[in-house]
């Protein structure tokens, strides 16, 4: 296994683990103590890698344009996949889905015909 996975791993495993590292709070008012273990910033961390893609969100978010219509990408490992998305989005057919099915339809005319 390479060295960096390994890495990962074990940074995971330790995560929000006071052995670790931690930082401590106190209350001024009531002077309870709150210790806190220092998070690992991981992606593949369940708890930071759900922060991350939070942060990414909000990221993209502010960096879209205010319009009213969207773009999005659909992105399927091969056609059979792609189809079977088409055709259970093509149930609510809404313009969105009927213009991805005439897309697709051309689309693969000209794949078909290329080869």
């Amino acid at each position: 296994m390479r060295e960096h996975i390994i890495e990962v791993v074990e940074k995971v495993l330790t995560c929000g683990k006071i052995e670790y590292g931690y930082v401590k709070y106190r209350c001024l008012i009531c002077n309870e103590e709150y210790i806190h273990g220092f998070s690992c910033k991981s992606k593949f961390c369940t708890k930071c890698g759900r922060m991350y893609s939070i942060n990414w969100a909000e990221k993209q978010a502010n960096n879209m344009l205010k319009v009213k219509h969207r773009h999005a990408n659909v992105v399927a490992t091969n056609l059979v996949t792609f189809l079977n998305l088409l055709k259970k989005s093509l149930k609510n057919k809404n313009i969105v889905s009927i213009t991805l099915e005439r897309i697709t339809k051309n689309a693969i005319i000209y794949y078909i015909n290329i080869k």
